[in-house]
């Protein structure tokens, strides 16, 4: 009689450990945000508006929220609103801050260099980010004004996209959202490669194109699965600002996504974290239940918060 009450009280305590594992994982989750910014106090000097966000307040709140690995992302895309004589000194400046800070944290944090796009150094400057431990590239074509539908600007992506394929650095693209002209040709260069028969690189789409959703599905509908594999969704500032809306347009939104692929392999969990919340629900976009009313498996949901981005680590490695 005693072993049989033993027996049920380790039942009961297996059972109740069940219960307090996340629904996404039956261990340790594997939770990997694939858009996070480090904004230096260098950079609030220069935009005083612009609060800093330390790499130590990043580590801080990824122990929160549980948080194995952060993709870190440069301010520097800012800097194309200085002095034009002072712009290289201080894209070094931001993107050697992320490069010595990341090293406080071996294996949490990955960084990705920045610039302003139209600079004549940034073939450089990439070289030079790779060569001191930087793993990835942040373009912010909308605050730079850039508009891939103008040859010009097209070339010089298709230029930063094959230097970033054959360092085996990862692009993380803002795009010009608002403009469909702009977009085809960001996405004709990130799925075909500036050269069909060069190397390629994965292309992170950041906030999944926010309102635009429906052009991804529109733009790719027709491009082979094994041309579009290198292409992920950041879903930063997107399921989050959706978690209001009728359940009827959180479902198209998912439909959208999943559909160039048929599964969730490409999908990535991110927050878009700083100190400048501009929208304090962005801070929630840790919670698995922020995904937990688009009707995803438990599956998919291991593959959007670690696995696919573990692909992308991977890959940088």
């Amino acid at each position: 009689m005693h072993y049989r009450g033993g027996q049920m009280k380790l039942l009961i305590m297996f059972l109740i450990s069940l219960i307090s594992v996340p629904i996404f994982s039956k261990e340790n989750p594997l939770i990997i945000d694939t858009h996070v910014h480090y904004i230096s106090n260098e950079i609030t000097q220069i935009f005083p508006s612009i609060p800093p966000t330390s790499l130590e307040e990043i580590i801080q709140k990824m122990d929160e929220k549980n948080v194995s690995k952060s993709f870190v992302l440069s301010f520097a895309y800012m800097l194309k609103y200085t002095d034009q004589e002072k712009r290289l000194e201080y894209t070094q400046r931001e993107n050697n801050l992320l490069a010595e800070g990341i090293k406080k944290y071996p294996g949490r944090l990955i960084g990705f260099c920045s610039f302003s796009f139209e600079e004549e150094w940034v073939l450089d400057e990439i070289e030079r980010c790779h060569e001191i431990g930087l793993k990835g590239i942040k373009l912010h074509l909308e605050n730079n004004g850039i508009d891939l539908a103008d040859a010009r600007h097209a070339e010089k992506y298709a230029l930063i996209y094959e230097k970033a394929a054959k360092l085996r650095m990862v692009l993380l693209v803002h795009p010009y959202i608002n403009n469909y002209a702009s977009l085809i040709g960001f996405l004709g260069i990130s799925i075909f490669g500036s050269n069909p028969m060069g190397p390629t690189t994965p292309v992170i789409i950041a906030h999944a194109l926010g309102a635009q959703y429906r052009m991804l599905f529109d733009l790719t509908l027709f491009s082979p699965p094994e041309l579009i594999k290198n292409l992920y969704i950041d879903i930063s500032a997107t399921f989050d600002e959706f978690q209001s809306a009728p359940i009827s347009l959180r479902q198209e939104l998912v439909w959208y996504l999943k559909n160039p692929y048929s599964n969730s392999d490409n999908i990535l969990f991110a927050s878009d974290f700083s100190g400048w919340d501009v929208n304090p629900n962005m801070l929630d976009a840790y919670d698995a239940s922020v995904l937990g009313e688009y009707g995803f498996s438990p599956e998919e949901k291991e593959k959007i918060f670690g696995t696919n981005a573990m692909k992308l680590i991977n890959f940088m490695d």
